[in-house]
């Protein structure tokens, strides 16, 4: 056999390689992409974005705080990385606090029928709840959706079981600022030898590296996941938004209410 034909055939071999590589890869994405739930804790058949996954695997493992824009899909996180807390601690409980019901209910949704964590395992505890019967709740249920009101009392008072506390998930996170209900818990939580990992999100960080150092400072985060708009694996789920400018006539009531309160 000449050198051409062994030239030749050595080219045919390294491309029959290339396209076993090829689908190989396209394989194990696909894989990924089916299973990306089993293996991040849940979202069944929810198409795995590239940007989602990073952000969980970063957030099971550190307190992070996630800077994500509104609908690209915080919620989804939060209730992978509540899932796998779920599956990984048998004993552990898991709360979820934000501060407006819709928030509330929005998650509540994500983790019954997006990652599948049984509904008798979780309850949406509010101020309207009296302490004994929160006090039955915490002892009884693993998965809690709470205000940051709700909380701050309920680790002081004792009522909420701080030791077995596993995954603390914060929304609007940028609201952790002073004396905010968020900030008295987590000091309250981290002055107890309490073993907890921590999950703040917000779409709204603030523009101020000092801001941003408070909240981060509060809430104990080591490390920050932020995305915007224009950001490689992001841009191609944001949607072109549209913005009209209405301009509303100013009557002599409402100029005497703001010169009344201005």
């Amino acid at each position: 056999m000449d050198e051409l034909t062994l030239t030749g055939c050595k080219e045919k071999e390294k491309k029959r390689l290339r396209d076993r590589r090829s689908k190989s890869a396209e394989g194990r994405r696909k894989e990924e992409e089916t299973q990306w739930g089993s293996q991040s804790g849940g979202a069944v058949n929810v198409p795995l974005r590239d940007y989602q996954f990073a952000i969980t695997k970063t957030a099971l493992f550190s307190n992070t705080l996630v800077a994500l824009p509104t609908g690209l899909g915080k919620t989804l996180i939060a209730a992978v990385i509540i899932y796998n807390y779920f599956r990984w601690f048998p004993e552990g409980k898991i709360v979820f606090a934000a501060p407006s019901r819709p928030l509330v209910m929005q998650q509540i949704e994500a983790c019954h029928n997006i990652v599948g964590i049984p509904q008798e395992w979780t309850i949406d505890m509010t101020g309207q709840i009296c302490p004994s019967k929160r006090a039955n709740f915490w002892k009884t249920k693993r998965v809690f959706f709470v205000t940051p009101q709700v909380l701050e009392k309920d680790i002081q008072s004792g009522t909420c079981l701080s030791k077995y506390l596993v995954c603390l998930v914060i929304d609007e996170a940028h609201r952790a600022m002073g004396n905010y209900s968020y900030c008295v818990a987590v000091r309250e939580l981290m002055s107890m030898p309490v073993q907890l990992r921590i999950l703040a999100l917000t779409a709204t960080p603030g523009s101020k590296q000092p801001a941003i150092q408070q909240i981060i400072d509060n809430l104990y985060i080591s490390t920050l996941e932020y995305r915007n708009d224009h950001d490689h694996d992001v841009s191609p789920y944001v949607h072109n938004r549209k913005i009209e400018l209405i301009e509303v006539s100013t009557s002599f009531s409402l100029l005497k209410f703001v010169v009344c309160f201005f």
